[in-house]
């Protein structure tokens, strides 16, 4: 489960800004849905998050931070000639070649990672892995450029390599030990590759690989769950289910009624014909299922785009029941659907807005910060009404259009 994401540098992002999905004053007396008790590490956690903020404050910056970082970790030690570069932030002289730098702190197999790193103009400048077990926490490195300092126990094999100069400049050392089956290195991997991060040109894009016999029929239950009016979902080609396909290749059933409203038979049609919510919902549905029955992290940039504010609400509400999140996955996501702003869904702490200044830096707070907002407060109306701030300033809009828009 993630603790905490930080980043610094980054694209919107200037200053340091933190992401946590920590539960803020949890009473164990009085269990809530959305929280899931780590009792081994004594910390409470939020099983989602929704961001919200005006076009353009950096809400999916986060997300595409996330990313980055992940394609860094999974990726880095691929090729000697790879560079890692990070976009910086471009508005100001001295952020520009400045280092990027990422942090994340989560759980997983029941013990607590803390790495992060640096990079500036492809070069790794500082990287660190903490690690918690059943006791307190403890440096497994720490790298300030080609300069190491490695736990010998805990990371026997990372140490060698870095002794016999196996890590260059431009890869990360965490990487390079994966690929040595160094074991602290790798439970970091696993959790990366759980962590599944949908933007919405991916959505409408291509279906999941695994399209095997039984991610069809949950598919198919997921849609009909819907209300979309599908009977039935089969590939123009049988045989290559299994692999990545473009929507196109789906075809769906509808039932076909004679005048008298009785069902005479079926009529198949191509998923293009379909609305645009049915196609994201056809590929939302085995990520949401998979991420349930894994444990996993699904982070889904605009969830709202295309489907209806009450589908969108029992998406959500999936990951706060634990029927269907017994393994505690977590689901982080964008959104405009100020709807979702209800008291009975979300949690203060799981409200998160964007929102950029004059200069274009963007920064993160939660609706937690707002210490006088009561529990019960109607978040969606004073959201809306500009409390919270992150909503677009449009005083001189009909001014603009008319002036300079119409009178031209």
């Amino acid at each position: 489960m993630l603790v905490y994401f930080s980043v610094t540098n980054f694209k919107a992002f200037k200053a340091e800004i933190t992401f946590s999905l920590v539960a803020k004053n949890y009473s164990k007396g009085k269990p809530a849905a959305a929280v899931h008790p780590v009792s081994e590490l004594k910390i409470d956690l939020l099983k989602s998050a929704a961001i919200l903020g005006a076009n353009g404050s950096g809400k999916s910056k986060l997300l595409e931070a996330l990313l980055c970082m992940k394609q860094l970790v999974m990726g880095a030690s691929e090729k000697a000639g790879t560079k890692i570069e990070p976009v910086p932030f471009q508005w100001h002289t001295e952020t520009q070649h400045s280092p990027t730098e990422f942090e994340v702190t989560f759980i997983h197999t029941k013990e607590l990672f803390r790495y992060g790193f640096a990079i500036k103009q492809g070069i790794v400048i500082e990287e660190w892995l903490y690690h918690r077990g059943k006791t307190k926490e403890v440096e497994v490195f720490y790298r300030k450029g080609q300069k190491f300092n490695i736990h010998a126990r805990s990371f026997s094999k990372g140490k060698r390599l870095a002794k016999e100069g196996f890590i260059r400049e431009n890869a990360l050392l965490l990487s390079v030990a994966a690929q040595f089956n160094e074991q602290l290195a790798t439970k970091v991997l696993s959790w990366f590759t759980n962590v599944h991060i949908l933007f919405q040109t991916e959505t409408l894009a291509h279906l999941p690989s695994n399209t095997d016999k039984q991610a069809q029929e949950k598919r198919l239950a997921f849609l009909q769950a819907a209300d979309t009016g599908i009977e039935a979902v089969n590939f123009t080609d049988p045989s290559q289910a299994g692999t990545t396909h473009k929507l196109s290749s789906l075809v769906i059933t509808h039932r076909k009624y004679d005048a008298n409203n009785q069902p005479v038979g079926d009529t198949p049609l191509s998923m293009e014909e379909e609305s645009l919510g049915t196609k994201k919902l056809a590929v939302l549905a085995e990520a949401l299922l998979a991420t349930l029955e894994q444990g996993s992290i699904l982070v889904i940039d605009d969830l709202d785009a295309y489907l209806h504010p009450n589908l969108v609400i029992e998406i959500v509400s999936l990951f706060h029941n634990h029927a269907f999140n017994p393994h505690h996955a977590q689901l982080i996501f964008t959104t405009h659907a100020s709807s979702l702003l209800q008291a009975e869904l979300l949690r203060k702490d799981q409200i998160y807005f964007t929102e950029k200044d004059v200069y274009g830096v963007a920064r993160l707070f939660s609706l937690a910060h707002f210490k006088d907002e009561r529990k019960k407060a109607n978040f969606q109306q004073r959201y809306l009404q500009g409390y919270y701030g992150a909503i677009p300033s449009l005083d001189q809009f009909d001014h603009m259009i008319a002036t300079q828009v119409l009178e031209k």
